[in-house]
């Protein structure tokens, strides 16, 4: 069988959310990821590996630049995002 290419990351370049309010972001990428890796979040914010799910309420205003990537069995693929909390 012929072995999986690499995730590309395809989500938004860029983000933004309000400090003590609700925020989510999906991570999307091809190829069927299996797992996601985000490095940089602001306070108050978690991911779920498996959904590639940002969310939570940031608790400071700030920018921040987040590398993110994605997994398979046939590699990584990594990208990043700004995300802006007013």
């Amino acid at each position: 069988p012929a072995v999986a290419a690499a995730p590309v990351i395809t989500s938004a370049t860029t983000a933004t959310g309000s400090r003590s309010s609700v925020f989510n972001y999906q991570i999307t990428a091809t190829n069927n990821p299996t797992n996601f890796i985000a490095v940089g979040l602001p306070a108050g914010l978690t991911l779920n590996a498996t959904a590639g799910l940002i969310s939570g309420t940031p608790t400071t205003a700030a920018t921040s630049n987040v590398t993110i990537t994605a997994t398979n069995a046939g590699g990584t693929g990594e990208g990043r995002f700004v995300l802006t909390v007013n």
